[in-house]
């Protein structure tokens, strides 16, 4: 029985990660793909300077 409760967990875990991972796309995506490149760089390095 908990063995099934775990699984299910996981099951909407990863649908919930799905879900916002989508959601992310569809409203930052069209966003991030009208800004030229040089202003998506500093508008990424202000968020993530770590990884610019």
């Amino acid at each position: 029985m908990i063995k099934a409760v775990f699984n299910m967990l996981a099951i909407c875990g990863a649908a919930g990660l799905a879900g916002v991972m989508l959601n992310i796309c569809v409203t930052l995506g069209g966003y991030w793909r009208s800004l030229p490149t040089q202003e998506f760089l500093g508008w990424k390095g202000l968020r993530q300077p770590s990884h610019v």
